[in-house]
This record gives structure tokens, C-alpha cells and sequence, in this order.
């Protein structure tokens, strides 16, 4: 996950290309990115969002 409007230079553009050398490869992920930059709020959304994927799996 990595936010839209993220200021850490290069930070999103580098989430980006390990993401297409992931699916270049096969590789299973789940990449998701959301308005917002590097900070809690957009963090509290992800982690939420994990540990109810994690509560849920069988």
C-alpha cells in the first residue's frame, strides 16, 4: 500500500516498479494504493484493513 499523494521522493514511483516486476515474475500480491501521503492516517486504513484480511482467512 502506498498513498496517491505520498512526498517521499520516489517512494511511490519505487512501489510501482516492484509491483511490475512482481507480476512480471507470477508473483501473488496485493498492492493497493489510496489518496493520501506517509502518515497515520492513511496507515491506520492499511492496518485495519490487514488484520481483518487476517481475521477472516480460512
Amino acid at each position: 500500500m502506498c498513498g496517491k499523494d505520498d512526498t517521499i521522493e520516489g517512494l511511490l514511483e519505487s512501489n510501482r516498479e516492484f509491483v511490475e516486476k512482481l507480476r512480471r515474475k507470477g508473483i501473488l500480491y496485493e498492492y493497493h494504493e489510496l489518496p493520501g501521503g506517509h502518515d497515520w492516517l492513511l496507515w491506520d486504513v492499511g492496518i485495519n484493513n490487514f488484520l481483518k484480511k487476517l481475521l477472516t482467512k480460512k
